[in-house]
């Protein structure tokens, strides 16, 4: 099991490193001048020159690669070009909540989405199979955004249920669940979608199989 999973891992190198090259030359070759955008247009040219030299932009590309691919080896990520700290520490700070974020739409996906899919599957052709296979379709079809809105109107502004901005980081366990309760279900309610569909599959699949029509039988 370890030896596959090495392998698994191993194989998504290759084109993990053909994506962010292909991202890296994008970025080089796309119109604009980066030192430009970060100081603005009344900067001066030697403010420019500086800057530039201080990022490393007046290297090749192929240099500017090679010293993101040591950096990335190597666990730096460089410097921000927009709030001058370590880009690994900008990261550090955000990402425990872009988990909790993450978990909490998944929980939302999966306790709404799989009782439906099994409804679903179980009278299916049935008025409930249809109904919820609209609503999936729905829910595939609506913007992230306009849900979002949506669930602020009804949650927070109409019924004042949820807050809309949440408390400061130093709140105990339940006010950062509360908190927490509109963005994870406004990003859960796509994932419903998937995973409805998906749940409805796989149980049809398994209602045709032979032991389950000889234990019916």
């Amino acid at each position: 099991m370890a030896r596959y999973i090495f392998q698994r891992l191993l194989s998504t190198i290759p084109p993990l490193l053909g994506i962010l090259t292909i991202v890296i030359v994008m970025i080089r070759v796309a119109p604009g001048d980066p030192a430009l955008a970060i100081l603005g247009d009344n900067a001066s040219q030697e403010a420019l020159n500086a800057f530039r030299e201080r990022m490393g932009l007046n290297d090749p590309m192929i240099v500017q690669y090679w010293d993101f691919l040591k950096g990335l080896l190597s666990g730096s990520l460089g410097t921000s070009m927009v709030t001058g700290t370590p880009v690994t520490e900008s990261i550090s700070e955000v990402l425990p909540f872009t988990l909790e974020l993450a978990f909490g739409a998944i929980f939302f996906g999966v306790i709404i989405g799989v009782p439906l899919g099994i409804i679903s599957a179980l009278w299916r052709n049935g008025w409930l199979d249809y109904f919820f296979r609209v609503v999936s379709l729905l829910g595939l079809s609506f913007p992230a955004f306009i849900t979002a809105i949506l669930l602020i109107l009804w949650l927070s502004i109409e019924w004042s249920i949820i807050p809309v901005i949440s408390t400061p980081t130093s709140c105990g366990l339940w006010d950062r669940v509360y908190n927490l309760i509109l963005p994870a279900l406004s990003l859960g309610l796509i994932m419903v979608a998937y995973i409805m569909r998906s749940a409805r599959s796989a149980m049809l699949d398994v209602l045709g199989e032979d032991y389950i029509r000889t234990a019916r039988a």
